[in-house]
């Protein structure tokens, strides 16, 4: 309970996090944050009113910002990790209102694209751009992390990628990977839970879709990974 404490007080008082708190463009992140953890916590395979009230949280949350996804792969993991392998129909059949609710997201999406002009980002994207820039993004994560007390709009420039940082950040995923692959067995299920919800998070903000945005990296991004990282070690 005392490293869970200290670890709640570090996450509240982590700089990085000031933008999404103080900025009101960032809000939407703190709470999808709230709203896909609330679900997280919600959630049971075995109860069918909590697995219904874990999607409409899901629901408010992808309404406020899509890295609500993060928490439906971090419920996956959790339901295939503590149901009986036996007991598969159940566990699909708690999937049901997630489902629902991703489908009804995903039409209200499509409804208010529909008849849109989509804009490309300015300049040209090539698959080695979109490598260089993704992988400059983990690298720029990962020192803003361990550098979190110069919190700054402009991190970084999506059409000037650099090859060093890019370099750097594959590293960052392979040791990572690396060390996720030799502590496999000794993970719980909420380590399991909180690496999904915090790689997923991550994932969608390293720019392999090309959006209309010029910088690599923003602090705001870092409130779902943070807080998934402080579940990570917790246990």
């Amino acid at each position: 309970r005392s490293v869970a404490a200290i670890l709640a007080g570090t996450f509240a008082a982590f700089p990085r996090l000031t933008e999404s708190v103080a900025w009101i463009s960032g809000r939407t992140d703190v709470a999808a944050a709230v709203f896909g953890l609330s679900a997280v916590l919600v959630f049971q395979s075995t109860d069918r009113r909590r697995s219904v009230t874990a999607a409409i949280l899901v629901f408010f949350g992808l309404l406020c910002k899509e890295v609500a996804l993060a928490a439906v792969v971090a419920i996956a993991i959790g339901a295939w990790q503590t149901t009986a392998a036996d007991d598969r129909r159940r566990r699909l059949g708690a999937f049901i209102p997630m489902s629902v609710a991703l489908a009804a997201y995903g039409m209200l999406r499509w409804a208010g694209l529909h008849g849109r002009a989509i804009e490309s980002p300015p300049g040209s994207t090539t698959v080695t751009s979109t490598l260089l820039v993704a992988g400059e993004a983990v690298a720029r994560y990962a020192t803003m992390l361990v550098d979190p007390l110069r919190p700054r709009l402009q991190i970084g420039n999506v059409y000037r990628p650099s090859a060093w940082l890019a370099v750097l950040g594959f590293g960052v995923v392979v040791l990572a990977g690396f060390l996720t692959w030799r502590q496999r067995r000794r993970l719980s299920g909420y380590q399991w839970m909180a690496l999904g919800l915090g790689s997923t998070a991550m994932a969608m903000v390293l720019h392999i879709v090309p959006f209309d945005v010029n910088v690599v990296a923003a602090d705001r991004f870092l409130y779902l990974p943070v807080a998934a990282l402080a579940i990570f070690v917790a246990p």
